[in-house]
């Protein structure tokens, strides 16, 4: 199944699993985590310094613009308030999954 260029992520709620899927024609797929994935998975020596810090620049911009873009879709609802609970939560599974999962490129 395709998404619109315009969804970022598909998340799918079944029997206790959940299945996330990124959209690898979005944006922010194409210009940061490709990009970042071809970094973490190159061989020592076969990327250039300008690039590397070209990409790790682009990616900084591009969480950053993630953390916006969330922020904003909040905004569009009339009561962004009742999210706090969800970025609590996401924030703790965040620290949660920083610690536990590692290596794994």
């Amino acid at each position: 199944m395709d998404l619109p260029s315009d969804v970022l992520i598909d998340i799918k709620h079944l029997e206790g699993q959940v299945i996330i899927r990124l959209n690898r024609q979005h944006r922010f797929y194409k210009e940061a985590w490709q990009p970042l994935q071809y970094l973490a998975t190159a061989k020592p020596g076969t990327i250039s310094d300008d690039e590397t810090v070209k990409i790790a620049k682009r990616s900084i911009e591009a969480l950053t613009i993630l953390m916006i873009a969330y922020g904003k879709a909040e905004s569009m609802n009339e009561n962004p308030e009742k999210f706090k609970q969800l970025q609590s939560d996401w924030g703790e599974f965040t620290n949660f999954f920083m610690a536990k999962i590692k290596d794994v490129i």
